[in-house]
């Protein structure tokens, strides 16, 4: 590949300026460009998911980590992450819009509270945080958060 890649280089070279500059600006487009082929979730994983989450709306989640498949490993191993801080929990996926702000679109995971004291459960989403959210990617952390909720909804 190296070679290829050298000899490539140098065959441009010897081209005039306006032609170097059109080659390089395809070459840009193209390893710019976004995957031709669109991700789509597995029903294996989606099956794993039903079996750890509730949902407000299935098919925008599932539609939203397609759009976003780096989040899937996330998603997976949230509840195993998030139960040795809140073991009884219930965790709810959703995605959240603000429509007042541009782009403000994140999946939200929360952790469903119904018998835990508030001070108790901040304490332990701290360490959650610290532990492990603090670690993931800025990528992810652009679209993806973990809350606290109470809620006898669920």
């Amino acid at each position: 590949m190296n070679n290829l890649l050298a000899e490539t280089f140098a065959t441009v070279s010897q081209l005039p300026e306006a032609e170097q500059n059109a080659i390089a600006s395809l070459i840009l487009q193209k390893i710019s460009a976004p995957s031709v082929a669109p991700f789509l979730i597995s029903q294996s994983d989606i099956e794993t998911i039903e079996k750890a989450y509730i949902f407000r709306d299935k098919t925008e989640v599932i539609e939203f980590i397609n759009k976003y498949p780096f989040l899937l490993p996330v998603v997976l191993e949230a509840p195993v992450q998030i139960s040795n801080y809140f073991p009884e929990q219930r965790l709810l996926l959703q995605v959240i819009n603000d429509p007042e702000i541009p782009n403000y679109v994140h999946l939200v995971l929360s952790i469903i509270l119904t018998d835990l004291a508030p001070d108790e459960a901040m304490d332990r989403e701290d360490e959650l945080r610290r532990n492990w959210s603090r670690g993931l990617s800025h990528e992810i952390r652009e679209h993806f958060y973990t809350i606290l909720e109470y809620t006898d909804e669920f």
